[in-house]
């Protein structure tokens, strides 16, 4: 990929990355050749019992794109906000060195890897390669990214949580060390101890909004031409207008004058809320069509069954 960046822009692919990411984000700390004096860590390996120094890992030249720069945990921390600034998905102005949508492009699974599960520590690892990053989806944190560096006299893990907004960065002087085992249970200890950020919240799209203040209204007075408006090509297909019409009747005979809840938002176009009525209350399951604007594709209320209004 260096050779590339360098055939394409005609310039050293170091060059190249320096002008248009490390500068940019300010990564101030990192550099294509060691440090000189105190600010460079000497990396030692542990062979039968005796702490030994590593030379010289790999210095700058043709090979430094694939494991060439030196950093730091600052310089690090600053790279994985800049990742979790791709999230959530938003029209806000967009001047980073690459765009948001590339990033979460970087942070999908674009390889599977066969998944594992530990019975002794009770984690089950799924997820696959993104593009330069590992994709996990994490029983207990939800999506979860990392890269992994390695090199004789050192080993490195930077891991962090889209979810909760943080990270962790790794850095080791020890050949190949295990920091990724690190950096899950730095996470780990952070929830036990309830000091993980809570999880950010999605804001609702508009599709999301619409669908459900016109779901609220059909259960509480169905019209046939507003679930016209709503519906998208295969509601109606899936389950007749008539058994919907009876359903939406149903529930309004059982919970009174209904209101709509807060929005708990899974995506942009899938979400559920809480239909609050006089004398009781019910969750509505939602998913938008992948059309401008969305429509209703799919709904559901807790307890009635999937055709239900």
């Amino acid at each position: 990929l260096g050779r590339v960046i360098t055939n394409v822009a005609g310039v050293p692919a170091q060059e190249f990355v320096n002008e248009r990411i490390v500068r940019p984000l300010e990564l101030s700390s990192t550099t294509w050749r060691p440090p000189a004096g105190p600010d460079r860590m000497t990396g030692y390996r542990l062979l039968d019992g005796t702490w030994r120094e590593e030379t010289a890992p790999l210095d700058d030249g043709d090979f430094a794109p694939m494991a060439g720069l030196w950093s730091t945990v600052s310089d690090l921390s600053r790279w994985i906000a800049f990742m979790l600034d791709a999230f959530p998905p938003r029209d806000d102005p967009d001047a980073g060195p690459l765009s948001r949508s590339s990033r979460r492009e970087m942070q999908q699974v674009h390889r599977a890897f066969p998944s594992e599960y530990d019975a002794e520590t009770g984690r089950l690892t799924a997820g696959g390669y993104g593009l330069g990053l590992t994709a996990f989806n994490d029983l207990r944190f939800g999506s979860m990214l990392g890269h992994a560096g390695g090199l004789p006299g050192f080993g490195s893990f930077m891991r962090w949580l889209p979810d909760h907004g943080v990270g962790v960065v790794a850095l080791a002087n020890l050949t190949y060390a295990p920091m990724r085992i690190a950096t899950l249970e730095a996470l780990e200890v952070l929830d036990d101890l309830g000091a993980l950020p809570a999880k950010r919240s999605r804001a609702a799209s508009s599709g999301l909004i619409v669908a459900r203040d016109g779901l609220t209204r059909l259960v509480d007075r169905w019209d046939d031409g507003l679930a016209d408006e709503l519906f998208a090509m295969n509601v109606l297909l899936d389950d007749a207008r008539d058994r919907r019409r009876d359903q939406a009747v149903a529930l309004r005979e059982r919970l009174g004058v209904v209101s709509a809840g807060e929005l708990t938002v899974e995506s942009a176009t899938r979400g559920s809320f809480v239909l609050r009525g006089e004398v009781g209350e019910a969750t509505v399951h939602v998913m938008l069509s992948p059309e401008v604007p969305p429509r209703i594709q799919w709904y559901e209320v807790d307890g009635l069954g999937e055709s239900s209004p």
